[in-house]
């Protein structure tokens, strides 16, 4: 199993606490939050069969690690027949023989910032190029093609995210960062939103129906905060993170919005009516986030903790530091990748 590069782990905060900040007159946008949580904290690490009869563990493998390793996220993407991983360049792999890449996109000098599916096109962010987000066509899917880019003058991409047509990206400007959200409903022909700067950095962002989700920190690493922004840009709520995780990742289902990493494995948040309130915070803290996928009910993490979606309880969980970094579903079919490679994991539950 290959896990997150050890430099990654040294540089890892302790822990963080999501939760209420003490009001004060100079308060600023890291010192914003609710005035109470609805948090339910389990560190229970095995699970029961309930009298419901639902399932009560889950056994986690991992087949042989394939791809081109490097010193990134290797962001994937998983399809029908394909599997694509961003590593210096989109690496494209046959899902029925999964073994050496069919198909190599040269991206040098860099391509570490994402790679999203919208569509039947792949978006991939690369590093000191402009524009810095490259559309792909996947008409022949074995082969992607070129045809358009955008995100001109908006610095090196650092995160990225899809829904729909709808791209999120995280901008490393000189002096700031700035979240851009994107329509590819024509993607050879992006539409730019809106764009805003943000008081910190970006860790991580996420794109639904609700609108856009960024964990925030300030310059330090110490603070930071869950940032809610309607589709138009403005800001609807926001939640205090102290002592912000190490690469975490956001998911979005409905009006549920998840968090891996800092002072629990995986932390749920509620979005509805101009609040943000925490929900559920379960598992061992690792002290680093990783990927999060949802599989036929089940919430699986980097770590390859697996967790029952509707109640988090958990039905696998590791103990070992680090995971994967990004996770892809297709068909049921389970793909994890960082920067040694991608593998493929197979989940039997009972």
């Amino acid at each position: 199993m290959r896990w997150l590069s050890l430099l990654l782990l040294l540089a890892c905060t302790d822990s963080f606490e999501v939760g209420p900040m003490p009001d004060g007159s100079d308060a600023g946008p890291f010192d914003a939050a609710l005035p109470a949580t609805d948090a339910t904290t389990t560190r229970d690490s095995g699970a029961s069969r309930d009298d419901a009869g639902s399932l009560s563990r889950c056994d986690v493998t991992t087949g042989p690690t394939v791809g081109e390793g490097c010193f990134c996220r290797g962001p994937v993407v998983a399809t029908d027949d394909y599997v694509y991983r961003q590593s210096i360049g989109i690496q494209v792999f046959a899902r029925d023989t999964f073994d050496a890449p069919v198909f190599v996109v040269d991206e040098r000098p860099s391509a570490q910032g994402g790679l999203v599916r919208v569509g039947d096109h792949l978006v991939s962010a690369v590093d000191f190029e402009d524009p810095a987000l490259r559309v792909y066509s996947l008409a022949d899917p074995a082969r992607p093609v070129l045809v358009g880019g955008f995100g001109e003058g908006t610095g090196s991409p650092i995160r990225l995210a899809a829904d729909g047509a709808l791209v999120v990206a995280a901008h490393h400007h000189d002096e700031r960062v700035s979240v851009a959200l994107y329509d590819l409903t024509r993607p050879t022909r992006p539409e730019r939103v809106f764009e805003r700067s943000l008081d910190g950095t970006a860790l991580a962002v996420a794109v639904g129906p609700l609108g856009v989700f960024v964990i925030e920190a300030d310059v330090t690493l110490d603070r930071g905060r869950l940032l809610w922004l309607a589709l138009d840009g403005t800001e609807r709520a926001s939640l205090a993170i102290v002592d912000p995780p190490f690469e975490p990742s956001l998911a979005i289902r409905d009006e549920l919005v998840y968090f891996t990493g800092g002072s629990a494995r995986l932390t749920r948040v509620r979005a509805r009516a101009d609040t943000l309130r925490v929900v559920d915070a379960v598992g061992e803290p690792i002290g680093v986030g990783t990927a999060i996928a949802f599989v036929d009910g089940l919430v699986v993490l980097g770590s390859l903790d697996v967790y029952e979606e509707s109640s988090l309880r958990p039905l696998a969980t590791t103990e070992t530091f680090g995971g994967y970094a990004s996770l892809a579903v297709a068909n049921g079919a389970l793909y994890a990748s960082s920067g040694g490679g991608v593998t493929e994991v197979v989940l039997r539950c009972e």
